[in-house]
């Protein structure tokens, strides 16, 4: 999804691990805004055109969900955030799934979210690592990277970062003609690792496959270790 107010002229894309559903808590509730689409749109062969929640403003325009004299008048944000960063929240998010959780995920058919979410309720940040980056999936994970990461960031007119969120918020807001201060609320917040910074957590092995599994990203975006 993305979230569009049209009487404020703002489109906000939600790029995953970002902070990006407290956003659109905001401008759905205090800004007139309202997710688009409402549901996964697909085409009559079954390719996605626009995903349920993290939509890219290509998917936006290939399902004719906006036009492009539309996006033309719109002001577009989304977010960035460190992958070192983001792996870690991540991680501690599937170690605390709870089971009536997991097997709802495993009834939508989100095989892989179940996997990882199964091996981290007994296995340590670094075994996950470990696992989720194993000989194989590397140069997959490097294409992801590469290509579906930053693909939540093209064509924005502003790009906010996770580091410094609400204060690029408020520039978001003002650059997009918004008055007003609005406050982004604790969502989804990662408990396990709130007085801990994230590079505690990683070995010079797991440093150097993420670094490599992301270097697209962090040379676009200027994020390092």
């Amino acid at each position: 999804m993305a979230v569009i107010s049209r009487s404020h002229r703002l489109l906000f894309i939600l790029a995953p691990h970002t902070g990006s559903s407290a956003i659109a808590k905001v401008l759905n509730e205090e800004l007139t805004g309202e997710w688009i689409p409402p549901r996964e749109i697909q085409d009559a062969d079954g390719r996605i055109l626009a995903r349920r929640k993290h939509t890219t403003m290509r998917q936006l325009l290939t399902a004719g969900l906006i036009s492009a004299a539309e996006r033309a008048d719109l002001f577009a944000f989304s977010a960035v955030r460190n992958p070192f960063d983001a792996l870690v929240s991540t991680y501690f998010k599937h170690a605390s799934a709870e089971p009536t959780r997991i097997a709802k995920r495993r009834s939508t058919g989100r095989s892989r979210i179940v996997d990882f979410a199964e091996f981290c309720q007994d296995h340590s940040f670094e075994e996950w690592i470990d696992y989720a980056f194993k000989p194989g999936t590397l140069d997959r994970l490097r294409g992801r990277a590469a290509q579906q990461g930053p693909s939540y960031h093209d064509d924005v007119d502003f790009i906010m970062r996770f580091e410094h969120l609400q204060h690029d918020f408020d520039e978001a807001l003002r650059r997009g003609g918004i008055e007003g201060s609005y406050v982004i609320p604790r969502h989804n917040v990662t408990q396990e690792r709130q007085t801990r910074d994230y590079r505690e957590f990683y070995s010079e092995d797991s440093r150097r496959v993420v670094q490599q599994a992301f270097a697209p990203y962090l040379e676009r975006f200027g994020y390092s270790f």
